[in-house]
């Protein structure tokens, strides 16, 4: 059983530990584009050869170790990448990054900027 069946404060703490690496790896532009374009294999491919300490990082908080000493074996990569990058969660998460970061807001969607009555 990997971490990301856990819920409660438990899957809060993973989560935690989880966000500075898929954030790196979310924001590396081919990555996201190879997602976006819905290639999943592509996507992981790309991230583990432009983002392999945050892919360790990333692999180790979910088998519950320490990214220092983490060495997974070479099919453990592709099946924990896979099973994060096609999981509906996560797409939502990863459409949310890929929208806050793509976007040059000049304020709050709901903001009124129509000048009131006086």
């Amino acid at each position: 059983m990997t971490r990301l069946d856990v819920k409660g404060e438990e899957a809060l703490d993973v989560f935690a530990d989880m966000l500075e690496p898929l954030f790196t790896i979310l924001s590396n532009e081919d990555v996201r584009k190879a997602y976006m374009e819905k290639n999943i294999m592509t996507a992981v491919k790309v991230a583990v050869k432009n983002c392999k300490k945050d892919v360790i990082a990333l692999l180790a908080v979910i088998d519950g170790e320490d990214p220092e000493t983490y060495k997974p074996g070479v099919f453990t990569i592709p099946n924990r990448l896979l099973a994060i990058f096609n999981n509906p969660d996560f797409r939502s998460l990863f459409i949310l990054q890929a929208q806050t970061k793509d976007t040059d807001s000049s304020g709050s969607a709901t903001e009124n900027t129509e000048e009131a009555d006086a």
